[in-house]
């Protein structure tokens, strides 16, 4: 049941990233009303590490607000004039600039990456992405195993004591770095 919920799910989502990329952006000229900023911090053990999102508000009628980078967001004022261009769907901003200067691009890879996120999730509803994870799993371990042969050891850690290079375990030929 949670698996067939889960699958149609990723059909949706998959198509409405496929649409979104077929769509027109939204073009319109707005007015930075506000800045906001928000900081969150994140703790690993004694290490803290704070991230900090910026977003403008604007007063356009169909894109209110806009997450920027912190050198957009330093670099246009409140009451500023913009050209936004937006996705169509999902409204995330892909172009900020005010007059000339260009504050925000990044159109083409929107498109691009909702074009590839779409395949994947509809391949993952039909089932298509599980052959494609046996082999990367597969693939992988290969690796694995031979990184072990050249180090001496086995995957447990231990080292193989079936030759004097360790490798015929293995079977790939490689002899330990010494």
């Amino acid at each position: 049941m949670i698996r067939s919920l889960a699958r149609i799910a990723f059909f949706i989502f998959g198509i409405a990233l496929l649409v979104e990329a077929g769509l027109p952006e939204i073009v319109e000229t707005s007015t930075i009303e506000r800045h906001h900023t928000s900081t969150s911090t994140t703790r690993n053990g004694n290490i803290s590490h704070e991230e900090s999102s910026y977003a403008l508000n604007l007063g356009g009628p169909r894109i209110t607000s806009c997450a920027v980078s912190a050198s957009a967001y330093a670099g246009l004022q409140d009451g500023d004039s913009v050209e936004v261009r937006a996705t169509y769907l999902l409204k995330s901003c892909t172009y900020i600039a005010r007059g000339h200067e260009v504050f925000v691009a990044g159109g083409s890879q929107t498109k691009s990456l909702g074009v590839i996120g779409g395949i994947a999730l509809i391949a993952a509803a039909f089932g298509l992405l599980k052959a494609m994870t046996t082999l990367a799993m597969a693939i992988c371990l290969d690796l694995r195993q031979r990184q072990a042969c050249i180090k001496g050891t086995e995957l447990t850690g231990r080292k193989s004591m079936s030759s004097p290079f360790g490798c015929e375990k293995c079977g790939f030929g490689h002899e330990r770095r010494r």
